[in-house]
């Protein structure tokens, strides 16, 4: 792991909030308009995945009418008004490795597959808004969302750094796919109920973001 980073990346739903239930009750509130609803054990191989192969996918097996771009549109209206009213908080050990990176002067930012009006929604929510100024979307500013590495690229370029030099945080083996092949050191962060299907695939696997701050303390 690069120790000191050159910057540190972080994924944001189920990496620093635990917002994963939150994209699933929105999803239903979608499909319920047509008489279906999809399973939490159904809806957990796609974490992590952009919303056009998401509802791409969703929309073939449930044979629906309205376009990709309709349902998507329909779920971030969902899912802003669900985070609106859940008043998230971070999950434990953000504000200690934000406040660590923030006095070293080490850089950070989000990226994630979500929508920018999803992005924007949680970390407004969990107060993180002021203190994460950089953040990628792997749906509205790049070509490709992960498991492709553009946004990655994309954030790393931005901190006029490279990638090599960075640390991605991540929970989810479609994310863990998209960091590694932006070429940086990838730290899996397990956050249960999330499935972890690929572990071997990130760098260095660790059970909190407490664990992250202690190896980040240790260099």
């Amino acid at each position: 792991m690069p120790l000191p980073p050159a910057a540190v990346l972080f994924d944001l739903d189920g990496t620093l909030l635990d917002s994963e239930p939150l994209h699933h009750a929105s999803t239903n509130v979608v499909l319920a308009e047509y008489g279906h609803n999809l399973s939490k054990a159904d809806f957990r191989p796609f974490i992590g995945s952009g919303e056009v192969a998401y509802w791409s996918a969703l929309r073939e097996r449930f044979a629906l009418e309205m376009s990709v771009r309709e349902l998507i549109e329909r779920r971030n209206d969902a899912y802003v008004a669900l985070m609106e009213s859940a008043h998230l908080e971070p999950l434990p050990g953000v504000h200690e490795v934000l406040d660590h990176l923030s006095d070293r002067g080490i850089p950070f930012a989000v990226v994630s597959a979500a929508p920018r009006r999803q992005v924007d929604a949680g970390l407004l929510c969990a107060g993180l808004a002021a203190r994460i100024a950089l953040r990628l979307s792997g749906e509205d500013d790049v070509p490709r969302s992960k498991p492709h590495p553009d946004a990655y690229l994309a954030a790393a370029a931005a901190l006029a750094v490279r990638p090599e030099q960075c640390i991605a945080v991540e929970d989810s083996a479609t994310g863990i796919a998209s960091a590694r092949a932006a070429g940086t050191f990838v730290v899996g962060i397990t956050v249960d109920p999330h499935p972890q299907p690929d572990p071997d695939r990130a760098h260095m696997r660790l059970a909190s973001l407490h664990e992250f701050h202690a190896r980040l303390r240790g260099a």
